[in-house]
């Protein structure tokens, strides 16, 4: 191609630029579609909806704003934008290989997305979007094992033996007993394999504590509070999330105090009511829905005829916009349009945020220890109430630490008296009842 005014390695450069963003685009495009079909699993199908979330971005942004460009100059400008997004997701998807596992997915994306903190301020905001969304399997799960919502699908049990759902699995332990014999127990055990290795192993250990204490309460003491999901709803617990600067991670907190006073309150006022803990129920007051009734026959045909028209022109209305605004979207849209160069100084970057490997910590850290207080707590009151604790203690005390006098002393008798007959089984003696 050769341009009036402009040299051959001008264009050249601009022709080779075009080429790389239409491989890229066309690499990613096929493995958008290759994982709905081969690699449907729930960590790879939310990184190829944020892929394909991109490229629909960028088609866009090409048919409606690509002929607008009236030197080459602009041309280059835009092209150029393209450019550094799908480089972004090139170089996100170029490490992955079909042996991955969904932990391995994360940790590569968490990993890219703490690479570009430094980058162009979008290319920043659009990784961390995309690390939010292909986290969202894992941070559902993480509420719904601690407890914070009710879970999705078929539920973990102690009956499913072999199943997994990312980090907890189903499996037996064979261990000996204090009689020495052989037994097999079924519990839900942590696999670490099966972790990001950016989550801290604290966390990670006291995640799987909360979530094998609600499981415990919900089985053994169905009437307890906590055993009701709409216990736990009704406080309005806080959801898991990325917190990128310090001002959400504040809030965060502030939500999570909240959210454990609510919480405390509900369980102690439930207790109080009935004396003892008791299924807390919420009248949601819902009335069943009355059915419409169309009536036809009778109606003046004027009536109808204008009722039909009113329809049809409702009909050929176009749909409203009902969702939310998509976030990454309107971060990718926002970089190709024209007025990107538009940033306030504190969008690139120059305000302080904690480090990136603080962030697991300081993100779910602080819902995961306040849900851990809460269940750590009421467990501790039915060991010491339902189960008595205190009495199986005092017993103990009694008899196997001698805190008993009657006790001692008529072992002693029986031990070092030698005025009592032997309990020693003798040929030909019968023993007597001392």
């Amino acid at each position: 191609m050769r341009i009036s005014g402009y040299s051959a390695e001008v264009l050249e450069g601009i022709q080779t630029m075009s080429i790389g963003c239409g491989t890229a685009f066309r690499r990613l495009r096929k493995l958008v579609d290759s994982t709905y079909v081969k690699h449907p699993s729930a960590v790879r199908v939310a990184l190829a909806s944020a892929v394909n979330t991109a490229l629909g971005v960028i088609e866009t942004t090409i048919a409606v704003e690509g002929p607008r460009a009236r030197s080459l100059l602009q041309l280059q400008v835009k092209i150029r934008g393209i450019s550094l997004i799908l480089a972004e997701f090139d170089a996100l998807v170029g490490n992955l290989k079909s042996r991955h596992a969904d932990d391995v997915v994360l940790a590569q994306v968490f990993r890219r997305a703490r690479a570009a903190e430094h980058k162009d301020v979008y290319v920043r905001d659009t990784m961390r979007e995309v690390l939010q969304r292909v986290a969202r399997p894992w941070l559902d799960f993480m509420e719904e094992w601690s407890g914070i919502r009710p879970e999705s699908g078929i539920a973990l049990s102690k009956g499913d033996v072999g199943r997994q759902k990312f980090f907890v699995r189903v499996a037996p332990e064979v261990y000996i007993d204090d009689f020495g014999q052989e037994v097999e127990e079924v519990d839900y055990r942590l696999d670490r394999e099966a972790v990001p290795e950016f989550l801290p192993e604290d966390l990670v250990d006291a995640l799987f504590e909360v979530g094998k204490n609600i499981r415990f309460i919900r089985a053994g003491h169905p009437e307890h509070p906590l055993a009701q999901q709409d216990t736990i709803t009704s406080s309005d617990p806080p959801r898991n999330n990325w917190l990128y600067n310090w001002d959400a991670i504040l809030s965060l907190e502030q939500r999570v105090s909240d959210y454990e006073q609510a919480l405390s309150a509900t369980i102690s006022r439930a207790r109080a009511e009935n004396g003892h803990c008791t299924a807390h129920t919420i009248d949601l007051g819902a009335t069943p829905a009355q059915p419409y009734d169309l009536q036809v026959f009778g109606a003046d045909p004027s009536q109808i005829e204008h009722l039909i028209l009113s329809s049809i022109r409702e009909l050929d209305q176009p749909l409203a916009e009902t969702g939310e605004p998509d976030s990454l979207q309107g971060i990718i849209s926002k970089r190709l349009s024209d007025d990107h160069h538009t940033v306030r100084y504190e969008d690139h970057g120059l305000d302080l945020s904690p480090h990136w490997s603080l962030l697991p910590s300081l993100s779910f850290g602080p819902i995961v220890a306040a849900q851990g207080r809460i269940i750590n707590r009421e467990s501790l009151r039915l060991l010491f109430t339902t189960h008595n604790l205190r009495r199986h203690l005092r017993a103990q005390r009694q008899f196997q630490l001698f805190g008993n006098g009657m006790f001692c002393s008529r072992l002693s008798h029986a031990l070092f008296d030698p005025d009592m007959e032997t309990a020693e089984r003798q040929t030909g003696v019968a023993r007597e009842g001392e």
